[in-house]
């Protein structure tokens, strides 16, 4: 049996959280403080698999839980798993292999540390795949795999809460995409900007003004409007650096 890295990278990190009875809040706060503006709801995405696992932010996830922990996190510790993981469509290694590599052995993937079926779609996982194709293609890509590069994400999963969160676009969503189509001098699609938002928060501009305005029962209009140029700053530098 294959799992996507993604998923195996979020398990673990829920089980070293649960483990030393640390809070979504204290992981977010600790990768907040190394320069990543997760919220909570990012960490449970994280969690949940639906977070492309970049160096990057497997660096700073391990560190992070290795000072909320209390302990020493390695990367071997992110993929520990009894299944093989799904590094591309053409490739699943063991953990083992992988937890090797991760530690500076030679990167050659042979015999048993591989997996002889990877690349073999299910019945099931082909018709998702086409229906995904669709989705694709009705948002102006010939195909899955140009929608996930133009849009800088890796998965299908990613790619299916990307054209999740485009369908149900809140007004606040509308706007922005509307605002930033003018001051960039071209037109920002909805999943275009989904993508960049799920990147930075894990959900919406709209679900992360709600999450932000419900720490601050008390706010004012002026504090609200605050909250909503803030984020919508950090979503148009996230736009500007594709």
């Amino acid at each position: 049996m294959t799992t996507d890295l993604a998923d195996v990278i979020g398990v673990n990190a829920r089980r070293l959280r649960l483990d030393a009875g640390v809070t979504l809040e204290q992981v977010a706060r600790a990768l907040r403080d190394r320069g990543m503006p997760w919220s909570t709801g990012r960490v449970g995405d994280m969690e949940a698999g639906r977070v492309n696992p970049t160096m990057p932010t497997v660096l700073g996830l391990a560190d992070a839980l290795g000072e909320v922990t209390g302990g020493a996190i390695r990367l071997a510790d992110l993929v520990a798993t009894d299944d093989f993981v799904e590094l591309t469509g053409g490739l699943a290694v063991s953990a083992g292999a992988l937890a090797r590599a991760l530690e500076g052995a030679p990167v050659r993937f042979e015999g048993d540390d591989r997996a002889p079926w990877a690349g073999v779609e299910t019945t099931q996982q082909h018709e998702v795949h086409e229906t995904l194709t669709d989705r694709a293609r009705a948002n102006g890509w010939p195909g899955v795999a140009e929608a996930k590069a133009d849009l800088r994400i890796t998965t299908d999963a990613e790619l299916v809460a990307v054209f999740d969160a485009a369908d149900g676009a809140a007004l606040a969503d509308k706007r922005a995409a509307k605002a930033f189509s003018l001051s960039f001098g071209r037109k920002i699609e909805m999943v275009e900007l989904m993508a960049a938002a799920l990147r930075l928060w894990g959900h919406s501009l709209a679900d992360e003004r709600e999450r932000l305005a419900a720490l601050e029962p008390d706010a004012n209009n002026q504090r609200r409007g605050q909250i909503s140029r803030d984020l919508r700053a950090q979503l148009s530098a996230a736009l500007e650096s594709k």
